[in-house]
């Protein structure tokens, strides 16, 4: 029935790519895609239009950083499965777009069906590799500083071990000489990077960092 088939928004900047996805997805029978798009914006515009169930999207798409796109989605719809399609030498992106909430990662080339296995895979909450990916991930050399996952500023970092250890916004910004309204636009800022929705997944964040005690700080969070 269609109303059992997994909605799928394709983002990809070749059409003809486009086309040959679609061509199989049509015929698989358990996918339908929704939307198209050959940009970033494109993209965005069509996932809060068609709210799928799946995106696949390459990793170079123009206007388009996963990095922080990604975690923007999820938050979006939590039950988003993201497909990420890479190029031979962007093999590296593939860690740090695992760790903000892709599922899957394939070869830009890859044959269309992998694709549709992938996507089976992650909807019964798995997550795929690509082999020829995974040689590559075993080899390479451990990433740079935890603070870079999310790409925080230094300041949303200093921010973070705060909420980390339980400050409220008032505490924060006394503690920084900051005003309350620019602790909460830090902290926005912080929640779309991270694709935080609630506190506790700030919390978790800022332990996924080891921000969980404010540098030089020794005593207890004080209420606000």
């Amino acid at each position: 029935m269609p109303s059992s088939k997994m909605r799928v928004v394709l983002a990809d900047e070749q059409p003809t790519r486009r086309e040959d996805l679609r061509s199989t997805f049509e015929r698989a029978g358990d996918l339908i895609i929704v939307a198209e798009a050959s940009n970033g914006s494109e993209a965005f515009l069509a996932m809060q239009a068609r709210r799928p169930d799946a995106l696949v999207i390459e990793a170079s798409l123009p206007n388009a950083r996963l990095i922080e796109l990604i975690p923007r989605l999820r938050a979006m719809l939590p039950g988003l499965c993201v497909l990420i399609t890479v190029l031979d030498d962007e093999a590296e992106k593939v860690p740090a777009l695992l760790s903000v909430g892709a599922q899957a990662c394939l070869p830009r080339e890859a044959p269309p069906l992998e694709f549709l296995q992938a996507l089976r895979a992650v909807a019964q909450g798995g997550l795929y590799i690509s082999g020829g990916l995974v040689s590559l991930l075993l080899a390479a050399p451990p990433s740079g500083p935890k603070d870079d996952l999310y790409h925080l500023t230094e300041r949303e970092t200093e921010v973070l071990r705060f909420i980390g250890s339980g400050f409220s916004n008032k505490e924060i910004a006394r503690r920084l000489a900051l005003s309350v309204r620019t602790v909460e636009t830090h902290r926005l800022n912080i929640r779309r990077k991270t694709g935080s929705a609630h506190l506790r997944d700030l919390v978790h964040a800022a332990r996924r960092l080891g921000l969980d005690r404010p540098e030089g700080f020794t005593g207890e969070p004080r209420a606000a």
